[in-house]
């Protein structure tokens, strides 16, 4: 095999922390919106679309697992170099890369806009989105470890989020949900496609994997994470249809923080800028994560030291944040996100399925022979 990875056994961890990776990874920006985006296409069948979306992605980390296992403890790049040869392994490594800058650019464009509409409407989205790069860089130099550490931890602190929705969920209509089963193959099709973006992040496995320690039990955790993040999103958009009256939730950007507006505390009155702050626990893990994909990435074709490479996706990152200043220039971006992601995440596995198969059957052919 070329390019085998050797990876140090204080670098690795336990094949239980890919829950809570999976399910930050997918669990960022994209959600807040994902009502609104869904029902646009698909209407009162929205929670349809998430199901087949959800039944497709799991399948999909499936066939990343397997063809994983069948080049035995290398990453994306190896395999890309075993199946393609080094030309095309590096091509489809600095797409990948291309990718990976996308969705980290338009979930971090996303979140500094939330900051400013909702708490700071003064403040300029590059200082803010410039400061959370510097955390993520800090977390980027503490490795592998403390990058999953991160994930951990701020899945504590940021799943009660969920339960708060037990409070709008009282107050849905179930006329909203009816009539049943009338989306047609266009309104399907655009639907998928949208959903797909918060299901983008199961790719983080083909360079994780290298660092697991057990495993042989990839698979059970991986599914348990996609399955909960699953859960999650299915929940959040039934109760926003049942909330929202149709026309309302077509006009709502961001439905998700409007529905907090009618949670309130004789304490604390505004419960939605308190959400919305306290959302950076949700993505920043998301940033982190992608962040050190670009900068793996970057170390296995062009050996640069992640501590680095770091700094030029920052200033990337400020530049693109500095450009992208209007609602229309970030829901385009979001786009490219949408189109991009469909390849990369969906289309890509499938492609190198029958490879990973071809080589299973001359291996156990050669074990024969032997």
């Amino acid at each position: 095999m070329k390019n085998p990875l050797n990876i140090p056994e204080h670098l690795k961890f336990r094949a239980s922390y890919l829950f809570f990776i999976l399910f930050n990874i997918l669990i960022g920006v994209g959600v807040v919106a994902l009502p609104r985006r869904v029902f646009q296409h698909a209407k009162q069948d929205s929670w349809l679309v998430i199901i087949i979306t959800a039944v497709i992605a799991h399948l999909l980390l499936a066939i990343i697992i397997f063809i994983l296992k069948t080049y035995k403890g290398t990453d994306l790049y190896g395999i890309l170099q075993e199946t393609f040869g080094n030309w095309l392994a590096k091509v489809f490594g600095y797409l990948f890369i291309v990718y990976f800058f996308i969705v980290y650019l338009s979930a971090l464009t996303k979140y500094t806009e939330f900051i400013v509409v909702f708490i700071f409407p003064q403040h300029s989205r590059f200082i803010i989105g410039f400061l959370m790069t510097i955390l993520i860089a800090y977390c980027i130099y503490g490795g592998i470890r403390v990058i999953v550490g991160v994930c951990f931890l701020f899945f504590l602190l940021s799943f009660w989020l969920n339960g708060v929705l037990a409070v709008p969920a009282t107050m849905i209509d179930t006329n909203n949900y009816f009539p049943l089963f009338e989306i047609d193959r266009n309104g399907l099709f655009n639907g998928l496609l949208v959903s797909a973006y918060s299901f983008l992040g199961i790719e983080v496995l083909w360079y994780l994997y290298p660092y697991i320690r057990n495993k042989e039990k990839t698979m059970l955790y991986s599914q348990l994470g996609l399955f909960a993040t699953v859960i999650a999103l299915l929940g959040y958009v039934i109760i926003s249809i049942g909330f929202f009256a149709p026309k309302q939730l077509e006009s709502l950007i961001w439905p998700g923080f409007v529905m907090f507006k009618v949670i309130s505390f004789s304490v604390f009155e505004r419960l939605d800028i308190f959400a919305v702050s306290f959302w950076k626990f949700i993505i920043l893990p998301n940033l982190i994560l992608y962040a050190w994909l670009m900068t793996r990435s970057l170390k296995r074709i062009k050996h640069i030291k992640q501590k680095h490479s770091i700094w030029g996706i920052i200033i990337l990152s400020s530049i693109g944040l500095h450009f992208i200043d209007t609602q229309r220039q970030l829901e385009h971006l979001l786009k490219i996100a949408d189109y991009s992601g469909l390849f990369f995440t969906f289309l890509f596995p499938i492609l190198l399925l029958p490879f990973a198969i071809i080589k299973r059957i001359r291996g156990a052919k050669n074990e024969k022979q032997n």
